[in-house]
């Protein structure tokens, strides 16, 4: 039904713009930022780290194992997916900041009640 050539040229343009999908992914995470990078295939291989580098041929990820820091080299054809984890969202800071409200309003609402 198909042709070889066509089968083929189709699968290698298929690969090709999947490897410039995920090069500007990359490209649009700040380098220092923490990523987590599933591999081919299937996505079973997992690197969480520090993004350090992106390179028309690949990403670089500096993580920690045992103790010890590494940086890896992830070539773009063996990544299947990329995500970039989000901060802290300051739980304790905001913690600090409603006791703090609710302290200034029981203080308006005592002067209040002791000024009439």
């Amino acid at each position: 039904m198909f042709s070889r050539p066509l089968v083929i040229a189709l699968c290698c343009t298929a690969m090709l713009f999947a490897q410039q999908t995920m090069r500007e992914k990359a490209v649009s995470i700040p380098v220092g930022e923490i990523v987590d990078v599933r591999l081919n295939p299937k996505g079973k291989e997992r690197v969480k780290g520090q993004l350090v580098s992106v390179s028309e041929q690949g990403l670089s990820v500096r993580t920690v194992d045992g103790g010890a820091v590494k940086e890896r080299v992830i070539p773009f054809d063996e990544i299947q997916s990329l995500s970039q984890k989000r901060r802290d969202s300051h739980t304790g800071l905001k913690i600090l900041a409603g006791i703090g409200i609710a302290l200034a309003s029981l203080w308006v609402i005592a002067a209040l009640a002791l000024g009439s």
